[in-house]
């Protein structure tokens, strides 16, 4: 490998370690323990619940936020370790200051929710 192509894939793979660490301090996790947010505009919100698919259950949004305030970017899931547990990860993005509740319902999608999470957002 020559000097300048060494020198390029160094300066490549520097760039996408910064990129990395400016990517994560850019959002925040909260579950259900943290059901209080407080986070600055432009920063993403990341909410994890703990999920088991395999039963058949699983979480669902029950009462979105002000779009104005926290937008939906993303919503899947990802699995655990152990079989069939797992996090259901929604990512919202705090577009504007302002305060705003969501929910999130927990249970088979025919059937009344097993429980609820509400998280109360406070941009600023």
């Amino acid at each position: 490998m020559t000097r300048a192509l060494r020198a390029g894939v160094a300066g490549v793979a520097l760039a996408a370690v910064l990129s990395g660490l400016t990517g994560c301090a850019r959002k925040t996790v909260y579950g259900e323990a943290t059901p209080r947010i407080e986070i600055a505009s432009g920063r993403d919100v990341v909410i994890d619940l703990a999920s088991d698919p395999t039963t058949g259950h699983e979480w669902r949004i029950g009462a979105l936020p002000d779009a104005r305030v926290l937008a939906l970017l993303n919503a899947d899931y990802v699995a655990g370790a152990t079989a069939g547990g797992g996090l259901q990860r929604f990512t919202f993005r705090a577009v504007a200051p302002g305060t705003t509740t969501m929910r999130f319902d927990y249970g088979r999608p025919w059937m009344a929710p097993l429980k609820s999470a509400t998280f109360n957002a406070l941009v600023r």
